[in-house]
């Protein structure tokens, strides 16, 4: 019953109309100029989001290998590393057709973000290889950045999950156009189309992003007393914390990847490509 409601909630076409609070939200975002920014290393290819966030939580897993001996009653352990993850999810609410349709625009471009860089090959180009995995760039402020330049996180995402809320109704555009034109090859007269685009009002995103690492984080003991804490989320409030501030003259280290690919990246995230903005 529920499905079929939200089946018929497409036919609302009237502009959605937000809530006092939702203004007010509306207005802290855009005019701070929150945003999820998102970078596609391979191609350069930017898209921003206003931060609507409704979920947002950072963790930080450390594998650590056991090994039982006879005799000891704690086992014998060996640290390996340390990985860091977010899980972001986040509103795309559109305040009239013209946003909805700029949305979906960006939403597309950001799931076409998933996937890699091809290459024809062979003589007649009949075979395709992938030339650069699909690394991504995140950017949220502080609380997402690259410690040593305040730039992009470089890392991958495991997936999207995108949730239209049809609750709150959509647009809908009727397309109308020719397909085949009178005088083509075959055709007598034209044929026409008609097609329907639909826009829904609001829509949820949400994912897993693993970061890889492009410095090196840890305690680095001939630096003991340079900087400031400004790992993970650029505090800069603790002076002298042992070693943990990142040094500026240190160069991203290449991410572990085919050898092939290393290069790519790397060369992709030095030289900032040239930057195609979806704002």
């Amino acid at each position: 019953m529920a499905e079929n409601n939200n089946i018929k909630n497409l036919n609302k076409l009237t502009t959605m109309t937000p809530k006092a609070a939702d203004i007010g939200e509306r207005n802290i975002v855009e005019d701070h100029q929150l945003k999820l920014q998102f970078l596609h290393v391979p191609t350069g290819r930017e898209v921003a989001f206003s931060a609507y966030l409704e979920g947002f939580s950072e963790s930080f897993t450390s594998d650590w290998r056991s090994q039982s001996v006879y005799g000891r009653m704690d086992p014998v352990v060996n640290f390996r590393s340390t990985t860091r993850m977010f899980n972001l999810a986040w509103n795309i609410p559109a305040h009239g057709l013209k946003h909805a349709e700029v949305n979906h625009s960006k939403i597309d471009l950001l799931i076409s973000m998933l996937y890699p860089r091809y290459e024809d090959k062979g003589q007649f180009k009949e075979g395709k290889a992938i030339t650069a995995g699909p690394i991504i760039g995140l950017k949220f402020g502080n609380l997402i950045q690259n410690q040593v330049d305040a730039g992009y996180l470089y890392g991958f995402l495991s997936g999207l999950t995108y949730t239209p809320d049809f609750s709150m109704g959509a647009f809908k555009v009727v397309r109308r156009g020719i397909k085949r034109r009178k005088g083509d090859l075959g055709v007598k007269e034209d044929t026409k189309y008609k097609g329907v685009n639909i826009y829904p009002k609001s829509i949820a995103l949400a994912g897993n992003f693993t970061v890889l690492h492009t410095h090196t984080p840890g305690w680095h003991q001939d630096e003991a007393d340079k900087g400031v804490q400004t790992f993970p989320h650029g505090g800069g409030v603790l002076a002298g914390v042992a070693g943990f501030a990142a040094d500026p003259s240190e160069k991203p280290a290449s991410i572990s990847m085919d050898k092939e690919l290393d290069a790519t990246i790397i060369d992709a995230i030095d030289a900032r490509l040239t930057k195609k903005v979806l704002k």
